[in-house]
């Protein structure tokens, strides 16, 4: 199957509240204002198969609730990100923060 990757709209809160919810991550945040900072990754029935956001900052972003459901291809994956880059820079952001268990990373574009 083919996946797609678009921005989420006020109209996928609750099926991203509920992806995110079933990984056991955080909703806090997670608004009708703010919901236009995720991209999701579905399969082509429209199935949530995967999730990336950006908590907004003054001039940069902290890259959360990245989750992706087993048997995704590393390729949608690289995909995903790379167009939140895209996001992140339409946006304004001049670098993304990643805060991880083990440490910290930042892009810088």
């Amino acid at each position: 199957m083919q996946a797609q990757i678009r921005k989420a709209s006020k109209q996928d809160l609750g099926k991203l509240t509920e992806f995110l919810t079933k990984a056991n991550l955080g909703i806090e945040g997670l608004t009708e204002e703010t919901v236009d900072y995720f991209l999701l990754l579905e399969d082509e029935g429209g199935k949530l198969k995967g999730s990336l956001g950006i908590e907004a900052f003054d001039g940069f972003g902290l890259l959360r609730s990245l989750v992706v459901s087993g048997g995704q291809a590393e390729k949608e994956i690289f995909i995903l990100f790379t167009q939140m880059l895209q996001l992140a820079k339409e946006r304004g952001m001049n670098s993304l923060f990643l805060a991880t268990n083990k440490n910290e990373g930042r892009v810088i574009f």
